[in-house]
């Protein structure tokens, strides 16, 4: 009996434990698209806003791309410290339903959430503007159509309040930066 080859350091998906954050969270923000069929997904603690097109084509793939190239995701966040941060290589799909679009968790190691609910792994929930999801502890803020075109903007993010267990919605400011209060809480021993 031959012994399993253990899988090369780059391509495992880093566990974390993000359990605490499955409390649902009520909606908010319009679910409707404009006529250009355009999101962003803005990179909390960064500046960085993805433009996703689905004028273009209705799926899109999250995740972090493969160094050997098998799995490679259509929006790579490696460059945001995804595996680390606990992404998977294909970690949610977005996808576009005449002017709605849905996110779906690939059965990611890490789960996908979506202000502070675990989405249930290949089940399309509807997406809003205004939404915040957690690939892993890599946070996405996401405004629909055009209107960050050559704009920043700046998004304060508080977790939970010790004890009460309550989440708050992200609150869009006129700034040039996006600002990164606290990751998801760990349930970690330090």
């Amino acid at each position: 009996m031959s012994a399993m080859m253990a899988k090369p350091e780059h391509a495992k998906t880093v566990k974390i434990n993000i359990a605490s954050l499955a409390q649902s969270v009520p909606h908010w923000g319009n679910p409707n698209l404009d006529q250009q069929h355009t999101l962003s997904l803005i990179v909390l603690g960064t500046t960085q806003n993805i433009r996703v097109d689905f004028a273009k084509r209705n799926t899109y793939t999250l995740g972090r791309a493969d160094q050997a190239g098998a799995k490679n995701p259509d929006i790579d966040l490696g460059a945001f410290k995804a595996r680390q941060l606990g992404v998977s290589r294909r970690h949610a799909q977005l996808e576009l339903h005449d002017t709605t679009v849905y996110i779906t968790d690939l059965e990611s190691t890490n789960a996908t959430y979506l202000n502070g609910a675990k989405l249930p792994a290949h089940q399309p929930t509807l997406l809003r503007d205004g939404d915040v999801i957690w690939l892993g502890q890599l946070k996405l803020y996401v405004r629909f159509g055009s209107q960050l075109e050559n704009k920043h903007l700046s998004v304060t993010w508080s977790t939970r309040t010790k004890g009460t267990g309550n989440l708050n919605r992200p609150r869009p400011m006129a700034s040039t930066s996006i600002a990164n209060d606290t990751l998801p809480p760990e349930d970690s021993k330090e």
